[in-house]
């Protein structure tokens, strides 16, 4: 039994000692880290590979927890172009690489940026990488960036005249056209951030941040992002943030995003990512029409990294229209690949109720709405006509993106009312269809029971001339006469 006793001392006492030994050699660890925390940087710099060009800080200090803080890090590219610029921050990293001097991707485990400007871009297979800044980043540069922008008006108005020339089917084409050879120019590319066949382990957390991000033809500005990612490559990548202030293709209130990537296939990285953007200007999306009403989408992208489809909801407060002022609109969306469809959306219009469905391509910019309105006011639609009466319509609008290509076609048919408050009805019915300062009504009735009507068969107001044709009238026995009346004046 005593020597039982002597053993198990002697075991506690060599275990303490075992614990006490590694602790000194982690304290040591984190405190050669401290010291030497700018020759390990410049170490890890000279060797890596994943990016391209040249990091550069100007100061860098290190605590024996194994933190460091820099300040003014700064990456260019072989041209000197600014990739990253970061005022400061701070990393920690794993003290056994640091110690064996085997400093590889998964080293650095997390990963502070305050203050940082990026630039960073998404190919249409979701590769991501970082770019040199582009002058809209930079304020110093606003007045070659105002000129830039007058030049590219010019140009966009140019191709805008020629977009005009082809067809819906053409514009398609063209447009996976682009899309692919972007691709390929990605592809072929010199990157600046390589990760290929390395693995990253890395809590990366992005505060009072501004940047870009190219994707798809777009460039948007982002004014301010708090970021949280928590990234693993081999199992999952999960992120967490808002951008306040976005700009370029893309103007808006800002946008929150959270969800996470499935990395367990890395061929196929699985999304799920829930996006809500608040009071976007729809005509910076190209819309076209110069529709400045302001749009929240919340949408639920899932699926293939590179081919997400996504479903959400739309809601604009007001959406004006050449002629039609929507409120309270409200619908579903689906996105995929370059098409928004549109349904069960509802709208408050002229007093009524509109249910519509519809769809807009990204790629043509041409869109279309389909919809059946409800207890419409026509002294509201037609504030001219000195009509008192609800009206029911269908509504179709087709548009290849502006305002000179839209078109307006549909049917309506109204209840009882009455016409200057002294000639009653019992209904009115037409077709209408409206196109650049072209406004014709045709197939126009208007019952005034016991078998009474007027008929006309077209109303054409055409860049401020109008065409009536003969109005026509029925008796209670259907027997025929018309008006002497001038078809033009």
């Amino acid at each position: 039994m005593l020597r039982l006793a002597v053993r198990q001392r002697n075991f506690i006492r060599g275990l303490i000692a075992a614990v006490f030994l590694a602790a000194i050699l982690v304290f040591a660890d984190l405190f050669v880290l401290s010291r030497s925390a700018a020759l390990i940087f410049n170490h890890a710099m000279a060797d890596q590979t994943m990016l391209r060009g040249t990091v550069t800080v100007e100061k860098l200090r290190a605590n024996i927890l194994g933190e460091v803080r820099f300040e003014n890090l700064e990456w260019k590219d072989a041209g000197g172009g600014t990739i990253l610029f970061v005022p400061r921050g701070s990393f920690r990293a794993r003290p056994y690489d640091v110690l064996t001097g085997n400093l590889k991707s998964t080293t650095i485990q997390e990963l502070t940026l305050d203050g940082a400007v990026l630039s960073m871009a998404l190919d249409d297979d979701m590769q991501f990488d970082f770019l040199r800044h582009s002058p809209e980043l930079d304020a110093a540069e606003e007045a070659a960036l105002k000129e830039k922008e007058r030049a590219e008006k010019e140009r966009a108005k140019d191709k805008n005249a020629r977009r005009e020339d082809l067809t819906e089917a053409e514009l398609k084409a063209l447009g996976e056209k682009v899309r692919a050879e972007r691709t390929q120019a990605m592809h072929e590319h010199l990157r600046n951030f390589d990760r290929e066949g390395r693995k990253l382990r890395l809590k990366l957390d992005l505060t009072n941040c501004r940047g870009e991000l190219f994707y798809r033809r777009c460039h948007y500005l982002l004014q301010g992002m708090e970021i949280h990612a928590d990234i693993n490559t081999a199992e999952a990548v999960a992120i967490k943030g808002t951008i306040v202030g976005l700009g370029g293709t893309m103007r808006g209130n800002g946008m929150t995003i959270n969800g996470a990537v499935d990395m367990r296939e890395p061929a196929t990285p699985v999304a799920d990512l829930s996006v809500l953007v608040s009071e976007v200007d729809p005509s910076s999306l190209g819309f076209g029409m110069n529709i400045r009403d302001k749009m929240t989408l919340s949408v639920r992208f899932t699926g293939p990294l590179a081919a997400m489809e996504g479903a959400g909801t739309v809601r604009l407060r007001d959406l004006h229209i050449p002629g039609i002022a929507f409120k309270n609109v409200e619908g579903m969306v689906h996105w995929r690949d370059a098409r928004l469809d549109f349904t069960d959306v509802t709208a408050d219009v002229f007093g009524g109720k509109l249910y519509a469905y519809g769809d807009y391509d990204l790629d043509t910019r041409y869109w279309h709405l389909y919809g059946h309105g409800e207890g419409l006011e026509a002294a509201e639609g037609f504030p001219n006509g000195y009509l008192d009466c609800k009206v029911d319509l269908d509504l179709v609008i087709r548009s290849a993106g502006s305002t000179q290509r839209t078109e307006y076609s549909g049917s309506f048919r109204s209840g009882a009312g009455t016409y200057r408050w002294v000639l009653p009805f019992v209904s009115l019915s037409g077709t209408f269809d409206s196109a650049w300062r072209d406004l014709r009504f045709g197939d126009l009735e208007i019952d005034f029971g016991d078998g009474y009507r007027a008929r006309a068969a077209t109303f054409r107001r055409k860049d401020g001339e109008v065409t009536l044709a003969p109005i026509e009238l029925y008796d209670a026995e259907g027997k025929r006469s018309a008006f002497g009346w001038k078809e033009k004046w």
